[in-house]
């Protein structure tokens, strides 16, 4: 039988922070439920779920896998965007 751990979730615990910080790192939120911390990250994946998914479906596993690869290609080597000085996110 799984024990469950004795602490809250595992990014809640006292030991991840430690961890973390031992290896140099931080905690990237300013505060519980901070949404612009993964903004621009929800918005690619709502991109990636509607345009080539909705838009039009795949018909099996393979199909999916080959459509999603072929708009991440664009996205990252494609559109030229303002914000990074007009160059592309690769």
């Amino acid at each position: 039988m799984l024990q469950r751990p004795v602490e809250s979730p595992q990014f809640n615990g006292s030991q991840f922070p430690s961890i973390l910080e031992s290896h140099g790192g931080a905690i990237s939120m300013d505060g519980r439920g901070r949404a612009i911390d993964n903004v621009l990250v929800e918005r690619l994946w709502r991109t990636i779920k509607y345009e080539p998914t909705y838009l039009s479906p795949a018909s099996s596993g393979t199909e999916v896998g080959e459509v999603l690869a072929r708009y991440i290609e664009f996205y990252n080597a494609g559109p030229l965007y303002d914000g990074l000085g007009g160059k592309a996110p690769e």
